[in-house]
């Protein structure tokens, strides 16, 4: 970067006319820190190059030129150095002006690469901003993958919900169905119970009636009996009555007769008296076979009341215990078939609601989705909007870039010319300081010190910093764009 002195004159130019002020002139001295500054020798090595120079040109017997026409005097020796005097002006003022288009080229150089630095600058900025550019391409993309992945998944999601909603609505049919048929089964339990209580009823009626035609006949067989056993008993009463009545007349006729006839009448009497007596064990035994048979005929009776009674009760009792096991195994499958339907009902109301929870989970999943997807488009959208006014600051940049860069080759070309002037006429003013050297010399006014360059290094005829060396101009980096 140039750094100029305003108000300063440089003093390795020519001096100014009179009456012309200080700051009409233009400095043209550059700072430039491209390149070390060139060694300087002593004095008394200068002194002592000079007088080897001299010591040369004597030996080498070096004539001035000679003046064609009078031979050399004083007026010729002052000519002579007033022409070389006016020849080191003309090249002073030539010098001047060699630094000042050298201030000039240094200036541009400066500029150029200070232009080249910020544009490098620039270059690298638009890099990482093609960089940022990049990651957001990336991320974009990774972006858009998340979005198919949460598409997908959403689309996974309303499968499922579809396939949840079938299975709903199966399970609502199924419990229906299940309802429907707890509803029959209730109906023909109800109806089964009313057949059982009507069954009961003509059961117990039933054997209410055949009890009640049991007792009548037992009632009737036993008013029979009895009927019976008093008609027997007055039959065999009147016929004991008649007999005894008979025997009682055949007494008296066998008692007349024995009145008649005493012996064999007593005897008579006493056969009758025996006969009556057996007659009377007859009766007695008749009646107590009659009382017999007539208590064995109502022990017998009672016994087939009881055993029918018995038989009916045992009868009646095994119905009712089958019409009750069939009515408790009916009940049991009732309640065993109900329960099982409550679970049904229970069950379908869980999944029906886990169903629904999960269908309420899959909606808002959904909206989260929605949501998500909607705010990844826009952001893509904006991304999109970025990636295009990115991709059109990067073709300007490019193109701005490469503008640049021919610019720089062309100005590398220039400099790398300007260079060659500059070698060029640094030799010219080598050789033309080289031969005011010697002039001097011959006069004896040589200058208190001598600069000397190395070989590599050539010497910089205004006094300054050397030149930038073309080598330089090719390292300085370039940026292109991929």
């Amino acid at each position: 970067m140039s750094n100029k002195r305003s108000g300063n004159r440089d003093n390795r130019v020519e001096p100014l006319p009179a009456g012309t002020p200080v700051d009409s002139v233009t400095n043209y001295k550059v700072d430039r820190v491209f390149a070390p500054a060139p060694r300087v020798r002593p004095t008394e090595a200068a002194a002592e190059a000079a007088n080897a120079v001299l010591e040369k040109r004597r030996s080498t017997s070096t004539v001035p030129p000679v003046l064609s026409g009078s031979p050399p005097t004083d007026a010729t020796d002052g000519e002579l150095e007033l022409s070389l005097r006016r020849q080191l002006s003309r090249l002073q003022r030539q010098l001047a002006e060699a630094q000042r288009e050298l201030a000039n080229k240094d200036d541009e150089l400066a500029a150029a690469v200070e232009k080249r630095l910020s544009e490098a600058s620039g270059v690298e900025q638009l890099t990482e901003a093609n960089r940022q550019l990049q990651l957001q391409i990336d991320e974009l993309q990774a972006a858009e993958a998340k979005n198919q992945g949460i598409d997908q998944r959403l689309q996974d999601s309303l499968a499922a919900y579809d396939e949840l909603a079938v299975r709903l609505d199966r399970e609502r049919e199924t419990v229906f169905a299940a309802n429907a048929r707890v509803d029959e089964l209730t109906r023909a339990f109800d109806e089964t119970r009313s057949l059982w209580n009507i069954e009961r009823q003509m059961l117990e009626e039933r054997a209410a009636a055949e009890t009640a035609q049991l007792e009548t006949q037992r009632t009737a067989a036993l008013e029979a009996a009895d009927q019976e056993l008093v008609s027997a008993t007055s039959r065999q009463r009147v016929a004991h009555e008649a007999e005894i009545t008979e025997i009682k007349e055949a007494h008296e006729r066998s008692l007349s007769t024995l009145r008649g006839e005493l012996e064999p009448k007593a005897l008579e009497a006493r056969n009758l008296a025996e006969e009556r007596e057996r007659l009377a064990s007859e009766i007695t035994a008749l009646k107590s076979e009659a009382i017999r048979a007539s208590a064995e005929r109502e022990d017998a009776h009672t016994r087939e009341i009881k055993q029918l009674t018995e038989g009916h009760a045992a009868e009646v009792a095994t119905q009712s215990r089958t019409a009750a096991a069939e009515l408790a195994k009916i009940l049991a499958e009732r309640d065993l078939q109900a329960l099982e339907l409550q679970q049904l009902v229970r069950a379908g109301e869980a999944r029906e609601q886990s169903l629904e929870d999960s269908a309420n989970g899959l909606r808002e999943t959904q909206l989260k989705m929605q949501r998500e997807l909607t705010e990844a488009k826009e952001r893509v959208t904006q991304l999109e909007g970025d990636l295009e006014n990115s991709e059109g600051r990067r073709a300007l940049a490019q193109a701005t870039t490469e503008k640049l860069l021919d610019e720089v080759r062309q100005l590398r070309t220039q400099l790398e010319a300007s260079s060659s002037e500059s070698r060029r006429n640094a030799m010219d003013r080598m050789r033309f300081v080289a031969f005011l050297e010697e002039g001097l010399a011959l006069l004896g006014a040589l200058p208190e010190a001598v600069v000397e360059m190395d070989a590599d290094e050539p010497a910089d005829p205004d006094g300054g910093d050397p030149e930038i060396p073309p080598e330089a101009i090719h390292d300085i980096p370039t940026v292109t764009f991929r």
